[in-house]
């Protein structure tokens, strides 16, 4: 990207001469590939070269000829996206679904930055657009790159196809802001969608007439939005050897292919449209408020919802919202809430994030739609802790935008009427098979009961009898007191649990394997070695062992059916770009029950390396007692967390595992990932007695924010003790132990 604003273009005509030069060859690039199928250039030299000529054609819009390779149909298909992690992590909104959750909302706020009631908080709403996120890298006022969300901390690089949008700024004249990357929504409005989903029926219809594979309508304008930005080929592809046998059906098929690329081209240009909501990294502070920053961003030409609002209390956000739902039905764009997030840039900071969302916003769900249909059945899944989850079969229907056939049941006593508080729900009303049953999107995304029509239930139904053994394994299934759940006590015996737990090492929460989702790695379970009978995957440390032993098997993964050179090559290349990880990713990746990705966050600055890690949990060294209480002095940890981690790095297979993983890995020790420009990286602090100047909360925060780890009780992890009025016993420890003891006045200062 840098390389733009190094080139020597001393002066226009330089600019001028070097446009002509790329788009004449370019120009006889596209021709040999798309109607002489003789490519005369290689694939990444051409996507070199046509990202090189459109930033030019950015700074140099007089200079861009009529019909230029960057417009063309035809140009150089995708060759599908690369990941590119964001300066800033792509969090997500909490959400709130009643005013409850919004009064909550600001009590939190007021509790974390100890504000009482006199103090006034301002608040940014705008509606909540049903989009795709997006994260836009403007340097120098120049769009350099575009990126979905994907998992937060890296998406997919959708750059080329962002180009192709016209609504989106290319090029920001005397923009006062270095580096920045502009998040927001990409979206179609209703009316486009109409008109696509029209032409694309006309497709459709041609296709089934000639009798070959038609495309589908997309569901709803985001599914449109999405697809097609995140489109691999957007342009027509080129002639296949099958297309020259000349048979009237593969002409046909590749005109329905041709003019669908062209619709995909037509749709990025014209039909998508962006709003911007926020920021991620920034080179300079630019405004102190929400508000102010808004529309300083639109003042410089970056598109932002008009219907924002300024909102002088949560009474303003109430009565805002309400206005939004009578709007709604006249919007041109789909929404799906209102987006609500302090307007002061200040109190940001010191609120932070969590691992997966900001504390300083929410977004305030509108009422879902509801509908009914008839639920069919009733099906039990094992997940990979063993919880058998209910799952309804419905009649499929069409709520929130989607078609919906699944619908979750919970728990066994949510099936009866009951809710996780011991409370009636839907009026003690059960579930059975037969019901007609009214279903809603919470949130407009996971389908769930409201309710159930007594007055339509068949008369030979009977209640639902929750499984007592493992529909999967047969292994016994149990309650134990106090849990919500029935489990699966087969563990490492049940197929379920086994797969689940390699499905979500490789899955996003995970390591994030690009290529190698939950189908391939359940095909990979079933096969099998012709000699040994082994599965080709078993554990997360056959992934990496998959290449070698194939090899040695004399299987050759290009000859099994749906696999081609590329995608092996790709495949195996991922699997290598994984075996370099950071501790605390690999221990969300081992699937731990009641070990997020906070937690596990916490845990590995605890111990610092996989070794120190391995040498309290692996070896015989350590007594149980010592270990949980050192793990109950991490800040979050309890008990129930505590027993769950020993009795899963004391299972034999389990270790077996473990075994198996570990020495086909890099696992980078913590000191290579944290902050080392702060006086408190890697200090373990414990906060004591009563703090004045900011709660306990916020100064967790602080000093996370800054590397630090954070304890509930004084041990020989403790680096420093903070010490507020009431503070004794960990005074004493800390004391006894010859641990560092400063005032709140004193931290302050080592913080600001």
């Amino acid at each position: 990207m840098d390389d733009l604003f190094s080139a020597n273009l001393s002066d226009d005509l330089n600019a001028k001469a070097l446009i002509d030069a790329l788009t004449a060859e370019l120009v006889e690039a596209n021709k040999a590939y798309h109607e002489l199928d003789n490519p005369i250039i290689p694939d990444d030299e051409f996507d070199r070269k046509l990202a090189q000529l459109r930033r030019l054609e950015v700074l140099y819009p007089q200079f861009k000829k009529v019909i230029s390779p960057t417009d063309t149909v035809g140009g150089q298909p995708s060759k599908g996206f690369q990941k590119v992690k964001h300066a800033e992590a792509m969090l997500s909104l909490d959400n709130a679904f009643e005013s409850e959750d919004i009064l909550d909302f600001e009590e939190r706020i007021r509790r974390v930055l100890n504000l009482n009631k006199s103090v006034q908080l301002k608040y940014v709403a705008e509606p909540k657009i049903d989009g795709l996120a997006i994260s836009l890298t403007y340097k120098k006022g120049i769009l350099v790159q575009a990126a979905t969300r994907g998992g937060g901390v890296e998406g997919e690089d959708v750059t080329e196809n962002v180009y192709k949008i016209d609504s989106i700024p290319k090029n920001l004249v005397d923009f006062p802001i270095d580096f920045i990357e502009v998040r927001g929504e990409v979206f179609m409005n209703r009316n486009d969608f109409d008109e696509l989903n029209y032409e694309l029926q006309k497709l459709i219809d041609f296709a089934i007439k000639k009798e070959i594979n038609p495309i589908k309508l997309y569901i709803n304008p985001r599914n449109a939005a999405a697809g097609t930005l995140r489109q691999k080929t957007v342009e027509t592809e080129k002639k296949t050897k099958a297309r020259k046998k000349k048979n009237e059906k593969t002409k046909a098929s590749y005109w329905v292919k041709k003019q669908w690329a062209n619709k995909q081209l037509e749709t990025l240009k014209g039909r998508l449209s962006f709003f911007c909501h926020g920021w991620g990294a920034v080179s300079n502070p630019f405004a102190e408020s929400q508000w102010v920053a808004l529309n300083l961003l639109n003042k410089f030409g970056i598109p932002v919802v008009k219907e924002r609002q300024l909102c002088q209390s949560v009474d303003d956000i109430f009565d805002y919202y309400e206005k939004i739902i009578k709007q709604r039905p006249y919007f041109s764009y789909e929404i799906d809430g209102i987006a609500v997030k302090l307007d002061d840039l200040n109190l940001h900071s010191r609120l932070g994030s969590s691992s997966t969302s900001p504390r300083w916003a929410i977004a305030y769900k509108l009422p879902p739609e509801k509908v009914w249909t008839v639920l069919k059945d009733i099906d039990i899944q094992v997940g990979r802790t063993g919880t058998l989850s209910p799952v309804g079969k419905l009649k499929p229907v069409y709520v929130g935008g989607v078609y919906v056939s699944n619908v979750t049941l919970h728990n066994e006593d949510y099936i009866t009427g009951i809710s996780s508080d011991s409370q009636s729900i839907r009026k003690g009303k059960d579930i059975r098979v037969g019901d007609t049953v009214e279903i809603y999107r919470s949130g407009d995304v996971i389908p769930k009961v409201s309710d159930v029509d007594l007055s339509k239930r068949p008369e030979d139904s009977v209640p639902f009898k929750f499984p007592s053994t493992c529909p999967v394994c047969g292994n016994k299934a149990i309650r134990l007191e106090g849990d919500s759940v029935t489990r699966c006590v087969g563990e490492f015996d049940c197929r379920a649990q086994v797969l689940g737990r390699i499905q979500y090492f490789v899955s996003s929460e995970g390591l994030n394997f690009d290529g190698l989702g939950a189908n391939l790695i359940e095909q990979f379970y079933d096969r099998r070695f012709p000699t040994s009978n082994r599965r080709w995957i078993e554990n997360p440390g056959d992934i990496f062992k998959l290449k070698s032993e194939l090899e040695k098997a004399g299987i050759d993964l290009i000859q099994e059916k749906g696999w081609e050179e590329k995608s092996v090559q790709g495949l195996f290349a991922e699997i290598e770009k994984k075996r370099e990880v950071q501790l605390d990713r690999l221990l969300t990746a081992l699937g731990i029950r009641y070990l997020g990705v906070q937690t596990a966050q916490r845990l590995a600055q605890h111990f610092q390396s996989w070794n120190n890690f391995a040498n309290t949990f692996l070896s015989d060294t350590q007594e149980e007692t010592t270990i949980v209480n050192d793990l109950c002095s991490i800040d979050g940890f309890g008990e129930v967390m505590v027993t769950s981690i020993i009795q899963t790095f004391n299972n034999p297979t389990f270790k077996k595992w473990l075994d198996n993983l570990i020495p086909e890995l890099l696992v980078q020790d913590v000191e290579g990932v944290q902050k080392t420009d702060s006086v408190l990286s890697g200090l373990g602090i414990v906060f004591s007695g009563k703090l004045e100047q900011m709660t306990r909360s916020e100064a967790k925060i602080k000093a996370e924010a800054l590397g630090a780890r954070i304890y509930n009780s004084v041990s020989k992890n403790v680096d420093l003790v903070v010490a507020g009025p009431g503070s004794r016993k960990k005074t004493k420890d800390a004391e006894a132990l010859k641990i560092k003891i400063i005032s709140e006045d004193i931290w302050l200062k080592m913080i600001s």
